[in-house]
């Protein structure tokens, strides 16, 4: 049995991105490397978050995101 467990991070972007414009999307990252490509593509902010799997922890936005990143969820799987 493996027991090593893995931080992983959402990262919610707004409508401007380069590559989905006028589309949220959310970015997952396991242990800081991100995912090829794009968890969730959505047209709507409510329906995008209701996609994030459950037991996630949301973070305080840093003053050092950027502008285009809306919000940051934390788990461990």
């Amino acid at each position: 049995m493996n027991s090593s467990r893995q931080l992983e991070m959402y990262v919610v972007y707004d409508k401007t991105t380069i590559d989905y414009p006028g589309k949220y999307v959310i970015r997952r990252f396991v242990d800081g490397a991100p995912d090829m490509e794009p968890l969730i593509v959505g047209d709507t902010l409510e329906g995008v978050l209701s996609a994030l799997p459950p037991g996630l922890s949301k973070l305080a936005r840093s003053p050092y995101d950027e502008p285009v990143i809306l919000e940051v969820w934390l788990g461990i799987s």
